[in-house]
Parts: C-alpha cells; structure tokens; sequence
C-alpha cells in the first residue's frame, strides 16, 4: 500500500514513477496505471484501494464463451467492491484487453458521444449489447 501512495505522489508532483510501477505491479499481479492510483489518493478512497490491491488477480481459463462473457457482467453489475473489481479484472483479462468493463459505464467513443448532444446517463446498454460491441458483432 505505501508503493501505491509513493507512486500517487509521484504522479502528483510530474515526476515519472515508471519503475516503481513496473514493481507494485509485478507484486500485485496487476496492470495498475499510475493515474488510477493517484484518483485513489485524491478520491481518498485509499481502504478499497488496499482492498484491491491485496487482492489476487482472478485465475482465467482461455476462451470463455460468448454467455460466460455475458454472465461475468451480470456479475459486476450485481455485485459490490472488492467482489465487482474482482469480476471486472476476470472480464478483462478473459477479454485481453485492459478497461473493457469500462463500457459498463460510457460508450466507447465518450466524446462523440457527448457532442452528438446525449448525456453519458443515457449509455445504458445490456450486458450482451457490450460483449457484442468488444466482438466486433455489434455497433456502438
């Protein structure tokens, strides 16, 4: 957790933290990105960080299907922190592609989105609309 905070305050004050990054990452089995540590400290949500952060990575089998990708979103949707971070790590990572549950929350393009007049409120799209739209089987 100290890392976690050296590396906020890295951020914070400009200085790069790269290489303490790459270590609390290796540590933590993540892909944390020092931003997101430095939302934590200014958001002062520093216990669920802690909670996240010890937290292990969720084991993945290769190719979960089309339904299982659905039902894991069910799931973040259903549940509360830590359990929901734990669903999203498991999505992305059966995903392979990092902030992939961010779709649960804005489109993919937030800025067109906005200029095209809609508010971010009404991006409101099923659990299978967002596994459809990450396969490519679907239009935003």
């Amino acid at each position: 957790m100290h890392r976690a905070l050296e590396i906020a305050a890295f951020v914070e004050v400009g200085v790069d933290p790269a290489d303490l990054l790459a270590e609390f990452n290796a540590e933590s089995g993540r892909e944390w990105r020092a931003e997101a540590l430095l939302f934590a400290l200014r958001g002062g949500d520093l216990p669920a960080l802690a909670i996240e952060a010890a937290t292990t990575c969720p084991p993945v089998e290769p190719g979960l299907s089309r339904e299982e990708l659905v039902e894991v979103l069910a799931l973040v949707r259903a549940s509360e922190p830590p359990e929901s971070g734990w669903y999203i790590d498991l999505f992305e990572t059966a995903f392979g592609r990092p902030e992939a549950a961010a779709l649960l929350f804005w489109p993919p393009d937030k800025w067109s989105w906005r200029r095209s007049g809609r508010k971010l409120t009404q991006w409101q799209p099923s659990e299978a609309a967002i596994v459809d739209l990450l396969l490519g089987t679907a239009e935003p």
